[in-house]
């Protein structure tokens, strides 16, 4: 099985989208159709995944807060949107963060997550790679601005 579904893959590609680039010069070389790249259920390397993400931030000439940006937006649309708010309403931060990681686990087949609850008001969320994974400096931002959201 490949490590990255296709789903965490169309973040990059609405990325470049959005600023009028052609997502396809993302995934130039690496063999992948963009009707496969748009199949959710469809899986890529995570080699590939991180070449994608490098790419869309030297296209768009993204900064950090660009990225992180860009995860906050994501957790304020669609369907997560909705899971937020309900998360928020309902339970505490800490145990929704806990859930959240094992929808990580699902999109990334090479990440082991761990959260670490410390109180009601304080946890610690530690993603570990395989060992021969470099990592994807974009998709921690991205990441790190959607958690902070």
């Amino acid at each position: 099985m490949s490590d990255v579904t296709c789903k965490a893959v169309q973040t990059f590609l609405d990325v470049a989208k959005a600023r009028g680039i052609d997502p396809m010069l993302l995934t130039e070389g690496l063999g992948y159709s963009n009707e496969f790249l748009r199949d959710k259920n469809n899986r890529i390397k995570w080699a590939d995944f991180v070449t994608i993400g490098s790419r869309m931030r030297q296209v768009c000439n993204l900064r950090d807060e660009d990225l992180e940006e860009v995860g906050r937006g994501v957790f304020k649309s669609g369907g997560l949107r909705f899971v937020m708010s309900l998360a928020r309403v309902l339970g505490d931060p800490a145990r929704f963060y806990k859930w959240m990681q094992r929808g990580n686990n699902m999109l990334f087949a090479n990440m082991k997550s761990q959260v670490d609850i410390a109180d009601r008001q304080r946890l610690s969320i530690k993603i570990r790679l395989r060992d021969h994974d470099v990592p994807s400096h974009e998709y921690l931002l991205i990441s790190k601005g959607g958690i902070a959201s």
